[in-house]
């Protein structure tokens, strides 16, 4: 019995540390009022966006910046952004700019029927463990009937292990052989 319990106890402490979360850093918002900032699960944050919508022709514009860093031993690989709102008569464009990276752009455009903001996924070059990013959402309405807002912006991170200085040579070393191979 007692050799259960320090199993069960040696597995809860693999369980903790293995256990890594992505961090966020310097949060800032401009461009409207906001509610809130949680965690979106363990390595994903959620912005309260309390009045961040548009009714009719016009164009609104919200930045929200961030220093993102992953666990210890991991790099980012990719992110989801699942914002909260819908588009009508307009769009909904967000671009999340990895400084150093690039920028993934979202866009929802819609007519007459309103259309809720779906989630979408971007990959990463999997080569940082953090990034500064800047992201900006801008609603745009094309009619007196329009109506675009984003209430909430969630983005959470996806990690990968840093490879293994003896991985990254084998990895070489068969790279190395394979183009000597076809030179023949």
């Amino acid at each position: 019995m007692l050799g259960q319990r320090l199993a069960l106890v040696g597995l809860a402490t693999v369980g903790v540390a293995s256990a890594h979360a992505v961090n966020f850093t310097n949060i800032t918002v401009t461009g409207t009022s906001f509610g809130a900032i949680s965690n979106f699960g363990a390595n994903g944050i959620t912005v309260n966006l309390a009045d961040n919508f548009l009714v009719g022709t016009g164009v609104k514009t919200v930045t929200i910046t961030y220093r993102v860093d992953a666990g210890a031993g991991m790099l980012l690989s990719g992110l989801t952004v699942s914002p909260v709102g819908i588009a009508k008569d307009g769009s909904v464009k967000i671009d999340v700019d990895h400084l150093g990276e690039g920028v993934s752009n979202y866009l929802v455009t819609a007519g007459s029927t309103p259309v809720a903001l779906p989630s979408q996924n971007f990959s990463l070059s999997g080569t940082q463990s953090g990034y500064d990013v800047i992201t900006t959402i801008t609603l745009n309405g094309t009619g007196a009937s329009s109506v675009n807002k984003a209430t909430l912006y969630n983005v959470s991170y996806t990690e990968a292990p840093v490879p293994e200085p003896a991985s990254m040579a084998a990895l070489g070393i068969g790279i190395a052989a394979l183009i000597r191979r076809r030179r023949r």
